[in-house]
């Protein structure tokens, strides 16, 4: 009697060795196609965030007929609110808003940082604020960060060092944006203002990355020190930081919530400025005076996302020349923006 086996066969190491492989290129390939995935799900998101406020200042001036203008306060490091605080009723915390004391706001004492007065906005969380791609922390001692920043206008470049004898010409360059200090004041703006159109002047932008200094120094505008001498606590924080408007040494500080674009690269420090760079040559150290200007930064890959006065919202190349910022950035200065 003849028996006949059919034996099975497996797989031979170099058979498994292969298949491995195989999976592995297959990884390999698929991997980038899902992180990029991801990157445009967050991108996505960060261009809706920025919609929504840029809708939130627009319902602001339809109710108020005059743009939120950001953090002011005398030279003693008094804080008041920035910008982002106007806009609560009008991106769903009016609740929140109607609990805050406003009693001190003429004279600089708001405190919108700090345990107290106000206190409400320590604890506040306001969604909305943080870029997901931003590898920035988005809490500095309980404090929440934003990764958004208001456009002041245009800055005369400095030296890096300390601001002195600020003269009227030189203050008068903060003031040519949308997002403004003193803006509610004697000289509210609003959007009649951009003479230069809505739709070719930035409100809001992205401050949402490390930027890195010609020495190739990471810094982070998200810090809870100021970038002005009197290092008032807070800066980065949502909710503000004061705008010291004196013409002492290192008493005109950066407000926080709000950035402008340098104008004059005539310095002898080599000028870096632009987006995802450092606007001066050596970056300020944490708390030390140095010009207003912190450079737009983002996670996303290639540039910055923008929310322009109309309402729209924009990529701007990270390589796009310094000068057609300075033009976004300005609301009247009569220049014929290119394609960006």
């Amino acid at each position: 009697m003849t028996h006949s086996w059919n034996a099975r066969r497996g797989f031979t190491l170099v058979e498994l060795l292969v298949v491995i492989a195989i999976i592995g290129v297959l990884i390999a390939l698929l991997l980038p196609a899902v992180q990029q995935a991801r990157e445009a799900a967050r991108r996505i998101q960060c261009n809706n965030q920025l919609k929504q406020l840029g809708l939130a200042m627009h319902n602001y001036h339809d109710t108020y007929l005059k743009m939120p203008f950001n953090a002011c306060a005398t030279g003693s490091g008094s804080t008041s609110p920035s910008f982002f605080v106007r806009l609560l009723p009008f991106i769903e915390q009016g609740a929140a808003y109607d609990q805050l004391d406003w009693s001190g706001f003429n004279n600089g004492t708001f405190i919108a940082d700090n345990a107290g007065t106000n206190e409400v906005l320590v604890t506040l969380r306001v969604d909305g604020l943080y870029c997901p791609s931003s590898p920035l922390p988005e809490l500095d001692n309980n404090f929440q960060l934003t990764s958004y920043t208001g456009i002041g206008g245009t800055a005369q470049k400095w030296n890096g060092t300390a601001v002195v004898n600020i003269d009227s010409t030189k203050k008068a360059q903060y003031y040519n944006g949308m997002v403004v200090a003193r803006g509610d004041g004697s000289n509210p703006i609003n959007m009649a203002a951009a003479t230069d159109g809505t739709s070719n002047t930035m409100m809001i932008s992205e401050c949402s990355n490390y930027f890195y200094d010609n020495a190739r120094v990471k810094q982070s505008a998200n810090i809870r020190t100021s970038y002005g001498a009197g290092g008032a606590s807070g800066g980065g924080a949502w909710n503000g930081v004061a705008w010291q408007d004196n013409s002492t040494a290192g008493d005109f500080g950066t407000a926080q919530n709000v950035t402008t674009i340098d104008v004059d690269p005539s310095f002898t420090t080599p000028y870096t400025g632009g987006i995802n760079s450092a606007n001066n040559g050596t970056a300020p150290a944490n708390g030390a005076a140095t010009e207003v200007s912190i450079p737009l930064t983002s996670a996303h890959p290639g540039g910055v996302l923008t929310v322009l006065t109309d309402g729209s919202c924009q990529f701007i190349s990270e390589t796009v020349a310094n000068q057609v910022l300075v033009s976004l950035a300005n609301r009247q200065d009569g220049t014929v923006i290119p394609e960006y």
